[in-house]
């Protein structure tokens, strides 16, 4: 039997704002240290800041996802004298690229990495990938024995400026053939805007979406942002209440939509066929399906 406030709620885990706050401290700290010998940086630097779905309140899984942004913005540290962010010059390429740093975000990430090593037990795996420093990380804080784990992604990355004066983050993998650009701080407020006129129904049906998804045993995780992202698209006129009939008119739109026309939730770009940060398409398009089903069941039930 389906009553919205079974699913119509996140999952805090355990001590989360003190890791959270461990974390930002810990890396502020090894940001002092790494930039001792370079003496082109400040640590005002560099920005600390959370962007995920603990930032939202939408979080579902009992693992915790934390994404910490380190963003650095210091234009002497860029070796081009023209635009910061350069367009590739060759013939037919006007894709965005990283401009050539003096002192790479890859450097940033391979030093930091190290720090987080020895810092770490055996309770943290690390890992480094093309675009941040990734761990799982179990932890006793209390000291009673009860270990609670997450899931962090620690994102360098340099301060971006589009030319209508936007302002979000650029990184790129190792070789700088694969770049990433999106509006984090822009995202949330975005979030919150919406969240607001719709009386709060916009994040309630993100959690209980989630929620139903997460009932199925061959679900484990779901795609970061992607239901944020696709009710972020639903006219805010379609979020009446969390009943049934209006959840599945939500879902009923999102099937009939052209999802290709959906724009991220920073609204600077397209959500799901972006050269610079795009979710998957296919997933984007079976999900409402999945959703639907797991929706009449539970009503069945």
């Amino acid at each position: 039997m389906y009553q919205s406030d079974n699913f119509d709620k996140s999952v805090i885990c355990k001590n989360y704002d003190i890791v959270k706050q461990n974390l930002k401290s810990m890396v502020h700290e090894i940001i002092e240290n790494i930039i001792i010998d370079k003496p082109i940086f400040s640590i005002d630097d560099f920005d600390l800041y959370y962007y995920d779905d603990y930032v939202t309140n939408t979080n579902t899984n009992k693992v915790g996802d934390i994404r910490l942004y380190v963003e650095i913005s210091q234009p002497k540290n860029i070796k081009t004298t023209t635009d910061a962010i350069q367009k590739k010059k060759k013939k037919n390429d006007n894709k965005i690229h990283l401009p050539e740093l003096h002192y790479s975000l890859e450097k940033f990430k391979k030093e930091m990495f190290e720090y987080l090593v020895n810092i770490f037990d055996s309770n943290t795996t690390l890992w480094i990938t093309k675009f941040d420093i990734s761990m799982n990380h179990t932890e006793d804080i209390e000291g009673d024995g009860n270990y609670t784990s997450y899931k962090i992604h620690i994102i360098p990355c340099i301060s971006y400026t589009k030319d209508d004066k936007t302002t979000g983050v650029i990184y790129a993998n190792e070789s700088g053939n694969e770049v990433e650009i999106e509006y984090p701080k822009l995202s949330i407020k975005n979030f919150v805007k919406k969240d607001k006129q719709t009386k709060g129904v916009y994040s309630s049906v993100i959690r209980i979406f989630k929620n139903l998804l997460m009932m199925k045993t061959d679900i484990y995780d779901l795609p970061s942002e992607i239901y944020e992202i696709l009710l972020y698209n639903v006219p805010n006129e379609n979020f009446v209440s969390t009943a049934p009939n209006d959840l599945l008119k939500v879902i009923n739109y999102l099937r009939n939509a052209d999802i290709t026309k959906f724009k991220s939730m920073d609204e600077q770009d397209y959500a799901f066929i972006s050269i610079y940060k795009s979710l998957s398409i296919f997933y984007a398009k079976r999900a409402p399906k999945l959703i639907e089903k797991q929706l009449k069941y539970v009503i069945k039930s």
